[in-house]
């Protein structure tokens, strides 16, 4: 089961993920937060969602406005494509999983991750595992480290 990432990708998905994760990996982009991409002192800095974007022939910087991205009219909040496009399982990175039901972690969105600072590369290595159907509970917790997961309660009945 993936997570982040649709079960029935595209090839054109796949070699799309395998690019980004690339890029995360690189060095090439400066990590930011809480914009897909802003500048900082004269710096363009990204959000792991804003490195797909970069690469993604369907989007391109708005000219005079810097944090946001845009494809066909839309900024980056509502970019109706990214689903589709990146294959990921839901708009935004949320995690295809629900605490409590499958998963007794809470598994924290791609942005999350990234305004959390967990570095472009532990993201890639989730997304990886993801993308290769590997990611376990055990896998994302020991990339992403004590700090950056919460455990949830068993909610039996004390009847």
């Amino acid at each position: 089961m993936r997570i982040y990432f649709t079960e029935d990708l595209l090839p054109s998905q796949e070699e799309f993920a395998r690019t980004w994760i690339q890029a995360l990996r690189s060095g090439d982009y400066e990590q930011g937060k809480g914009h897909l991409a802003s500048k900082v002192e004269d710096k363009l800095c990204y959000c792991c969602l804003g490195v797909a974007c970069e690469l993604s022939p369907l989007y391109e910087m708005q000219e005079g406005f810097q944090p946001y991205f845009k494809i066909e009219g839309f900024t980056a909040t509502n970019y109706p494509s990214n689903q589709e496009k990146f294959g990921l399982a839901n708009q935004l990175g949320n995690p295809n999983i629900q605490p409590g039901n499958t998963s007794r972690v809470w598994w924290a969105s791609l942005p999350a991750m990234n305004d959390r600072g967990i570095p472009f590369t532990k993201i890639a290595d989730i997304l990886e595992a993801d993308l290769n159907r590997e990611l376990t509970e055990e896998k994302y917790i020991s990339i992403v480290g004590d700090s950056y997961w919460i455990q949830i309660p068993d909610m039996e009945d004390d009847e």
